[in-house]
């Protein structure tokens, strides 16, 4: 079984981002009415500026962009979610929880803020509350990649030990997508657990082909193959797993059992 897994990140997107670190929690909403065009370009010029130095690791001055940019227009939906980001990362999680609600109260019809909301609850270890965000993020007509918010949905149910809900939400977001890795994983691991192990096996070769390897994958690919019985596909992905990732969770975990 693989130790961990991903879930699918928002597409943030913008042409801008900013940042906000905003004292309160909700209620930041304000009309949006006496805000300029050029407030509005403004502030994503800031969201833009936060999201590269966030990318550089630099997030005190990624926050300051971000609260320019809230200054701005305190309704930048943009620059809520990456604000919900940051405040993530560094731990603030009421903090962000509130940005994240805010970016879904400013667009709540729309695909990536329903799915960014879901995720955060679900990692936030708030399972049941999150479905209902990922199953409006499908409600966006306009959702681009609504088999990110079925994966996550599908990763959330298998965090809380619902393999039947986790394995439906995957396999509506492979029916949209045959080829999206990041779903074929997950459902890869859950049918393995299950018992299903020529199935996982071919999920997890579905991901090989599409992704080529990753310790994960490799990991999981162990597993599959020794509990097939097949010893020498078993030998031949530990050794790739060792090789690739000397370092990884994964590879420890490997060495420990292999004393």
């Amino acid at each position: 079984m693989i130790t961990r897994l991903r879930y699918v990140t928002v597409a943030l997107l913008v042409t801008a981002l900013a940042g906000c670190a905003m004292d309160g929690a909700p209620g930041f909403v304000t009309p949006r009415g006496g805000v300029s065009e050029d407030r509005l370009k403004a502030a994503d010029v800031q969201v833009s500026l936060a999201q590269g130095y966030m990318a550089l690791g630099k997030r005190e001055i990624a926050l300051e962009h971000l609260q320019k940019a809230l200054r701005l227009n305190p309704r930048s939906a943009d620059a809520h979610t990456v604000s919900g980001i940051l405040n993530e990362r560094i731990r603030r999680l009421e903090k962000a929880e509130a940005h994240y609600r805010q970016a879904v109260a400013i667009e709540p019809e729309s695909g990536d803020m329903n799915n960014n909301l879901g995720g955060f609850l679900c990692r936030a270890g708030k399972v049941e509350e999150s479905f209902p965000y990922f199953d409006q993020a499908l409600e966006d007509p306009f959702y681009k990649t609504p088999q990110a918010a079925l994966t996550n949905a599908g990763m959330c149910a298998s965090s809380a030990n619902r393999p039947d809900l986790a394995e439906d939400y995957l396999r509506r977001a492979l029916d949209r997508d045959p080829n999206f890795s990041s779903a074929l994983l997950p459902m890869a691991v859950i049918l393995h657990n299950s018992g299903d192990h020529m199935k996982a096996r071919a999920f997890a070769q579905r991901y090989e082909f599409a992704e080529g390897d990753s310790a994960e994958f490799l990991s999981l690919a162990v597993n599959i193959e020794e509990s097939l019985g097949d010893d020498r596909a078993a030998k031949e992905y530990a050794s790739r797993l060792l090789a690739a990732y000397p370092n990884s969770v994964q590879a420890r975990q490997l060495k420990e059992k292999l004393k």
